[in-house]
């Protein structure tokens, strides 16, 4: 194999083995860590992340076939030959970024044990605790962006940050990126992680995206909101520059042609300022690529796709952080005016545009510019370029045990 050439002298690596370290490298585990723990060399590993999808075809087939094989020494084998051959086939899954749940896997024991024809086999739910047990698996679901993530692109991105960051100042690192928000609706259907996951349906009238900017060492510009309505009745005698945020209407509320308003103000602002910025951005489809040089002082530089929730400080903690605040003004509201409405479905629908628009710009400024700054710093973004661990993060999810004490109140009284 390519692989086995590149590695260390005397190395040699079995399928097993490979596939272990496509799991663990997608789980977040280095490079550097996995050349340790597996006594080969940075290249070899580096090829078996790159044969990924070949590895993985082969461990597939070979597993099939041992299937058959093992059929005739069937008197040899035992409960433990299902176990680990149900291990193997885990291991195959996630590797494809397929997270099988309790009764797919026991049912795919049942079925290994009668192609092994083991008789008294039963995939009862005490063997399956103990094979979860003994293989230390807890169960985790691949969620959202990161289970599309590309760790080449990842490892890619990180060798070049330190030329895309060189010419610039901490001060000088921006990101921005958007978040929906339902606005009435409580924690579990408030803040999406991305703008453009909702497209349409009933709850769309209620939603906003809010496009937020900040800086390496904290700073932060007002936030953005886009909504439907150019002037909605809530505005009356009020001029949308008089808002705490930047308000544009748009159809939908979602963030498209916006974005080359958005960053000329923002380029505006440093050529008053006399700064020349470097702004990363998500490589999404509502990014046009020609932000890339259209500004004199604001520098666009695109995330690789794929790979934000891995690399993008707003995804680290930040946009969390802000989405717990949010949720807090939400349900003061609401429990404030509780007792003298028949339901606290009945004090939701007095929440204007305006009201959401004030509770996002108070979020906004309640988010710490050191949380913020140690976002910036685990994506890797720091004067030498060398992330920190996430334990260095504040906990974006300050006050959750409060905000789910208000939740429960607010559902005793029948919002939904």
């Amino acid at each position: 194999m390519a692989s086995s050439s590149a590695s260390r002298k005397g190395k040699h690596l079995t399928l097993k083995d490979k596939v272990q370290i496509i799991k663990q490298h997608d789980e977040g585990k280095s490079v550097q860590d996995l050349k340790v723990e597996y006594g080969c060399g940075q290249t070899q590993i580096y090829l078996i992340i790159k044969q990924n999808e070949a590895i993985t075809n082969t461990f597939e087939t070979n597993a099939s076939s041992s299937s058959h094989s093992l059929g005739h020494s069937c008197r040899k084998s035992t409960f433990s030959d299902v176990n680990d051959r149900l291990y193997e086939w885990y291991l195959l899954a996630c590797s494809k970024n397929i997270d099988p749940d309790g009764p797919t896997l026991k049912s795919k024991a049942q079925e290994i044990a009668e192609k092994l024809e083991i008789e008294g086999f039963k995939a009862s739910n005490r063997w399956f605790d103990k094979w979860k047990h003994h293989h230390s698996i807890n169960r985790v679901s691949v969620c959202g962006d990161s289970g599309d993530v590309s760790c080449l692109r990842v490892d890619s991105w990180k060798e070049r940050l330190p030329d895309i960051l060189a010419n610039y100042k901490m001060e000088d690192i921006y990101n921005i990126d958007e978040t929906g928000c339902f606005w009435r609706s409580l924690p579990d259907k408030g803040f999406g992680t991305k703008a453009l996951q909702c497209k349409g349906g009933k709850k769309s009238k209620t939603r906003v995206t809010v496009a937020l900017i900040a800086n390496a060492t904290g700073e932060k510009e007002d936030p953005i909101v886009t909504w439907t309505s150019k002037n909605p009745r809530c505005f009356r005698g009020i001029q949308t520059r008089q808002l705490p945020v930047f308000y544009f209407d748009q159809t939908n509320a979602w963030m498209t042609a916006d974005m080359y308003q958005i960053v000329g103000s923002f380029n505006r602002k440093m050529i008053q300022q006399k700064r020349s910025v470097l702004l990363l951005m998500d490589n999404a489809g509502c990014h046009p690529e020609d932000l890339r040089d259209k500004f004199s002082n604001v520098k666009v530089v695109f995330f690789p796709p794929n790979t934000t929730s891995k690399l993008q400080p707003l995804d680290l903690g930040i946009i969390k952080n802000f989405t717990v605040h949010y949720r807090h003004y939400l349900l003061s509201y609401i429990l404030a005016s509780i007792e003298t409405c028949v339901s606290s479905s009945e004090v939701a629908k007095t929440i204007t545009i305006l009201d959401a628009i004030r509770w996002i710009s108070k979020a906004w400024r309640d988010v710490k510019p050191e949380t913020i700054s140690k976002c910036f710093r685990r994506a890797g973004v720091t004067p030498s370029a060398i992330a920190v661990g996430s334990s260095d993060i504040d906990d974006p999810f300050v006050d959750i045990d409060l905000i789910e004490e208000m939740n429960g109140l607010i559902r005793c009284h029948g919002y939904r």
